[in-house]
């Protein structure tokens, strides 16, 4: 749900869950466009594009560095980040090792008791 939210909205919701000792959130995101290659930004782009023309614009991306500092400002102390390499293996792919290749996120964000 994270990329159909204005930044404003995600920041109301963490400072809410960041609020509760124990607060956990898990959520996907997507990292701007010009952090992928020039290969996969245009490939992306178009799938964004159809996204909208179906009236679900993606309002938000992260950077993962700048989405951790955030989320840590927000009082999150335990944070677990899988990328595009990590994620592969749910669907069946061995883990991809290497070089970081921009993508889509799913993190895990909790604030110690």
């Amino acid at each position: 749900m994270v990329p159909y939210l204005k930044h404003e909205a995600i920041s109301s919701i963490l400072r809410f869950i960041a609020g509760s000792p124990g607060g956990e959130v898990v959520f996907d995101y997507s990292e701007p466009l010009e952090n992928y290659s020039v290969e996969r930004r245009v490939n992306v782009a178009a799938i964004a594009a159809r996204t909208a023309a179906m009236g679900e614009p993606w309002l938000s991306y992260f950077d993962p560095v700048a989405l951790a500092q955030d989320l840590r400002k927000h009082g999150f102390d335990e944070l677990e980040d899988l990328g595009l390499g990590d994620i592969a293996r749910y669907f069946g792919s061995p883990k991809q090792e290497g070089a970081a290749e921009a993508g889509p996120h799913v993190i895990r964000a909790r604030r110690a008791g």
